[in-house]
């Protein structure tokens, strides 16, 4: 609802989203799964099936007021937000199934129950009066959205699996409770203890950015601009089963053969199996991006033109975790993390006979990597975890390749007796390079084995038709 009055231009607004998702299994085959190496039964995959299970959003509300206000050449823009997040898992019963017994589950209320207030501000500032040159700025909060899939997380009703051997002593080829071997699931069917914190808070986000525009020529504009975005109230898992102590620090020597030893923490075995965790928001972890654009826009003969660059980076801190192996490398701050820059360009122009040319070229930087090694009993024998993965190499330290792509796209119109007839030819990645995506991080033989590339060249046809 808007209402323009003088130097203000008011506008108030209310949204709701409200709603149910369920995971529904019947009739699945009997409950099992039945497994052939070479054509001879060999594994049975039992399932607690009848699932059905359901979470609640019961209300995903938000009222919002903000104003411009001009004042000569100076234009305000406050505005403040209100958002109230709640779901649920109601009760549930299901009837058993060929391995599970009947379930009933009681109701679970508020998982979450948050209500938040953001304050946003923006400012346009005109800098010589002639409507070529401003400045602006925005900061504000911005609130994590959610759905079902929160509440999901503590549905006590799960899908789960449990893989045991099986031998077809009768030939019936039907697996039989009698041919099944020992689970290899004592968790079978039951939810994995994790829980919220009852007080757990939604996590955020502050955006703000300021920059520079100016008109440089009739039709071009260029802009300048820092960004800064910063993550707070983050979500971590607690095991309340253990703690730092419950650890023993071990080393291995590193397998780059520097002389070096690695850090490996080993869990006491009186704790191993042990689950009582909690989700609760972080003290200490925490996320930031502080970046610069540069930016521009230029109109020309029918058609235009834009681009710019992007340079930044995000740095982030995770040391507040469950298991201290992860605490190598969880503070980016300690290293040299280069700043990556992405740049973008794209045009759109006219051709003789109505056609219109369009292009674009993008180039990304690639992904980091994170070198592991996988330290299990063969070298250290009394480890009772399965294994542990050890980063070697530090944060921003290896990338995988920057990824250039080109497209073009060539259309025309066609009107006649009020439709539009409108064909396209489009190539898109026509450079046909073969940047690596990802590979194989896991220290060893197959390390640096490509594991995707990006997607050949492609040709496509389109048409459409408006009437």
């Amino acid at each position: 609802v808007p209402y323009v009055t003088g130097a203000h231009n008011l506008k108030v607004g209310v949204q709701d989203r409200w709603g149910w998702s369920k995971d529904i299994r019947s009739n699945v085959n009997g409950d099992i799964i039945q497994q052939y190496r070479n054509g001879q039964p060999f594994a049975a995959v039992l399932l607690n099936t009848p699932l059905d299970n359901r979470v609640d959003v019961n209300a995903d509300f938000g009222f919002f007021v903000q104003d411009s206000w001009t004042l000569s050449r100076l234009t305000l823009s406050p505005g403040l937000r209100y958002d109230y997040f709640n779901s649920s898992v109601p009760a549930q019963s299901v009837e058993a199934g060929r391995f599970v017994p009947a379930r009933t589950f009681e109701e679970i209320r508020d998982v979450p129950n948050w209500s938040n207030i953001s304050p946003r501000m923006g400012a346009a500032w005109g800098v010589s009066g002639d409507g070529r040159t401003a400045i602006r700025g925005n900061v504000g909060l911005y609130v994590q959205s959610e759905g079902p899939g929160f509440a999901s997380n503590y549905n006590p009703q799960v899908f789960a699996s449990d893989s045991r051997t099986w031998n077809d002593l009768n030939r019936d080829d039907i697996a039989q409770e009698n041919e099944l071997g020992p689970t290899n699931n004592l968790a079978f069917g039951v939810r994995r203890n994790q829980n919220a914190d009852p007080d757990i808070k939604r996590p955020y986000q502050w955006v703000a950015n300021i920059g520079i525009q100016r008109e440089l020529l009739p039709g071009m504009a260029v802009g300048v601009s820092f960004n800064r975005r910063t993550f707070h109230e983050l979500i971590w898992t607690d095991n309340l089963a253990i703690s730092h102590d419950d650890y023993m620090l071990l080393s291995v020597p590193d397998p780059r053969n520097n002389g070096q030893t690695l850090p490996v923490y080993n869990l006491n075995r009186a704790k191993q199996g042990l689950v009582d965790e909690l989700d609760t928001n972080s003290s200490d972890n925490r996320r930031a991006y502080n970046g610069f654009d540069v930016s521009f826009n230029m109109r020309t003969g029918g058609g235009n033109i834009s681009g710019g660059t992007s340079t930044g980076r995000t740095s982030s801190v995770t040391c507040q975790v469950e298991n201290p192996n992860s605490l190598r490398f969880c503070d980016d701050a300690d290293y040299d993390v280069p700043l990556r820059t992405q740049f973008k360009l794209s045009a759109t122009y006219p051709l003789w006979y109505g056609l219109r040319l369009s292009g674009t070229f993008q180039s990304q930087p690639g992904s980091d990597r994170g070198i592991n090694y996988q330290v299990t009993r063969a070298l250290i024998p009394a480890l009772t975890q399965t294994s542990v993965n050890v980063r070697l190499n530090e944060p921003g330290s290896e990338f995988n390749d920057r990824v250039n792509q080109l497209d073009f796209s060539l259309a025309k119109s066609f009107r006649r007796a009020g439709i539009e007839v409108r064909p396209e030819l489009a190539l898109f990645k026509l450079l046909n390079r073969s940047p690596v995506l990802s590979q194989v991080n896991t220290f060893g033989p197959a390390l640096g084995n490509v594991n995707t590339v990006l997607q050949p060249r492609l040709a496509r046809l389109g048409l459409t038709m408006r009437f």
